[in-house]
């Protein structure tokens, strides 16, 4: 748990369990075979915009993260599918 400056708390693993990241995240792992850097950067992701709602909802600044991302591969590499799984976090 975290404490802001006014002391509202807030519980990092009821936020994460609440907004259901982690099914979104077991999806990903059984549409994609392999792609370990894939799903590492996908979770990061999945973490800071986790952190960067939280921050506004407190009332707290936090920048708009910039999200570009290029997918690139032959094809049948999972480009698509992990992508459509990345927009869930957004």
């Amino acid at each position: 748990m975290t404490t802001s400056n006014d002391n509202t708390l807030v519980n990092l693993q009821e936020e994460y369990e609440n907004r259901q990241i982690q099914e979104v995240l077991d999806e990903l792992e059984a549409d994609l075979v392999g792609l370990a850097p894939v799903k590492e950067r996908i979770k990061e992701v999945a973490a800071l915009l986790l952190v960067h709602r939280l921050r506004k909802q407190l009332g707290l600044t936090s920048a708009n993260p910039n999200l570009h991302m290029s997918f690139t591969g032959s094809p049948g590499t999972g480009k698509t599918t992990g992508s459509q799984n990345g927009r869930y976090f957004i």
